[in-house]
């Protein structure tokens, strides 16, 4: 028992020794050494937080106002104060006086706009409006009240009183009865809103308006809805309107195009000035009177300005024009300096790396442009001037002389007297000629070749036979002779190939006397 049982204590302790739990791994700590790069860390991430303003009910309803209605969604305000739409309804629920909520809109109750629109209404249906044709100069002071207070009032609610008016307008000049304007109300109505418009614009500085978006689509229908070109005096005055409008900026350019296509006749070929209408445009007076810019302010408004407008104006563009040609060469002087500058510095750097790369020395490098027309004026810079060169005369005639006579000519060559036996026969020596056989000039052997070639040449020896040298006419058309010379040789009795001897051949074979003789 005791022999079985220690095999299983032993197993029993190995086991145990296995399922001993091991001691855990050191722990490896990672150190950078100085040649790797540290590790950038993460960026971290930046979040846009809201930063939420409190805003009064004053600045919701001063944005309300800016609106053609008086009216805005909930969102549209929200996103405009950049607040959250809950807040913005606590504040309107917080003032039920000033806001009222439909649905999801909030309306401005101010009861000033409704007292503004009802001093309009009173205005256009004064005493000096309801005349057969309104005087401008007298109903100036209510035109101008109009229009401050249709900037006064709600932009949808003047648009509509506009558009009631416009209907009632007569078309020709008659006494004017209950409820309706006369026939050239629709140049008030102009005036009106030329007038608020220049206001409005003035307070929102320069930029585009309520009531110009509210009146723009139903510019037309206002002022040209019953207007009949040429039947009331008044249709230059509105074309140039429509032009300063359009320089100044004033409505969309769409709405204007559509007014100024009524006036066609008038606008076609307009100049700067604009459509002449003499005398009030030139002198200042009517209606261009009532729609006069401030001083100061008159720019772009040449279509409605007089004739000494016209004259300042043109003073104070001559003026900017000059200041800014002055400010545009001081500029380009500046700037030309500074190039020059730069160009003498990179001058200056390449003269020294040169000397230090020992390609020129530094006392030898040339003075700047400047220091050389300096140095120019300097009298003994040149101690002695330099004196130009003269230059010879020119001749009288510049035709060549004829060439002189040569005194001394020299005696023609004279050849020698053919020998006796060549000289017996005329024939041999009209064929060969005499002048070149016996000529003092040319050797025997510079014509016929030294005596070997002539022995070697020689077909009577035996050995010495050579092929027969072909002449450069191998053509037979070409060894014909000429008709002139065919007539003269058939009479002679010569054969062709004997008689055509143009041109003497390279080498000849030396007859001897016995062969000359027939």
């Amino acid at each position: 028992s005791r022999t079985l049982s220690q095999p299983t204590e032993t197993a029993t302790a190995s086991e145990r020794s296995r399922t001993k739990p091991r001691p855990p791994p050191p722990e490896f700590t990672y150190e950078p050494t100085e040649l790797e790069p540290p590790v950038p860390e993460a960026p971290r991430r930046l979040v846009a937080r809201h930063i939420e303003v409190e805003r009064s009910a004053e600045e919701v309803a001063d944005f309300l106002r800016q609106q053609e209605d008086d009216r805005a969604t909930f969102q549209r305000i929200s996103k405009h104060f950049k607040l959250a739409t809950q807040k913005i309804r606590q504040l309107v629920e917080d003032h039920e006086d000033l806001f009222a909520v439909e649905k999801d809109q909030v309306v401005l109750k101010d009861q000033r706009r409704k007292e503004a629109l009802r001093c309009l209404v009173k205005q256009l249906v004064s005493s000096e409006m309801q005349k057969m044709e309104i005087d401008p100069e007298k109903a100036m002071e209510c035109i101008w009240s109009a229009a401050h207070f249709a900037i006064k009032a709600t932009p949808s609610e003047v648009k509509k009183v506009f558009d009631k008016v416009s209907q009632s307008v007569l078309r020709s000049k008659q006494t004017v009865p209950r409820g309706a304007y006369p026939a050239n109300m629709p140049l008030a109505l102009a005036c009106i809103i030329d007038r608020a418009v220049y206001l409005a614009r003035r307070l929102s500085q320069g930029a585009i308006t309520a009531i110009e978006r509210a009146l723009g689509p139903s510019l037309y229908n206002i002022l040209l809805g019953r207007w009949q070109l040429g039947r009331v005096r008044g249709s230059q005055f509105l074309a140039n309107l429509f032009l300063a409008w359009e320089r100044l900026g004033y409505f969309e350019d769409k709405h204007l195009e559509t007014c100024k296509k009524h006036l066609l006749v008038l606008l076609a070929f307009v100049r700067a000035e604009g459509v002449p209408d003499p005398p009030h445009k030139d002198e200042g007076t009517g209606w261009y009177k009532v729609v006069a810019r401030e001083p100061g302010e008159d720019k772009n408004t040449e279509p409605i300005a007089s004739r000494q407008r016209l004259q300042a104006l043109e003073q104070t563009r001559a003026q900017a024009e000059k200041q800014r040609v002055t400010v545009t060469a001081d500029a380009s002087e500046a700037s030309e300096k500074a190039q020059a500058q730069s160009f003498q510095e990179a001058r200056d750097r390449v003269m020294h790396a040169m000397a230090q790369m020992g390609l020129q020395r530094e006392a030898d490098r040339r003075p700047p442009p400047t220091e050389t027309a300096a140095k120019r004026t300097d009298p003994s810079e040149f101690p002695e001037p330099i004196k130009p060169h003269k230059q010879a005369p020119p001749t009288a005639s510049l035709e060549k002389a004829p060439p002189e006579p040569i005194k001394n000519p020299p005696e023609p060559v004279k050849a020698d007297k053919p020998g006796k036996g060549v000289g017996e026969d005329p024939e041999k020596v009209a064929l060969f000629g005499s002048a070149i056989y016996d000529s003092p000039v040319y050797s025997e052997e510079e014509i016929f070749g030294s005596p070997q070639e002539m022995d070697d040449e020689d077909p009577s020896k035996p050995g010495t036979a050579k092929e027969a040298e072909t002449l450069p006419y191998d053509d037979m058309a070409a060894t014909q002779p000429y008709a002139s010379q065919e007539s003269q040789d058939s009479q002679k009795g010569m054969d062709a190939t004997q008689a055509y001897q143009d041109e003497p051949l390279l080498k000849r074979r030396r007859l001897s006397g016995d062969e000359m003789l027939p």
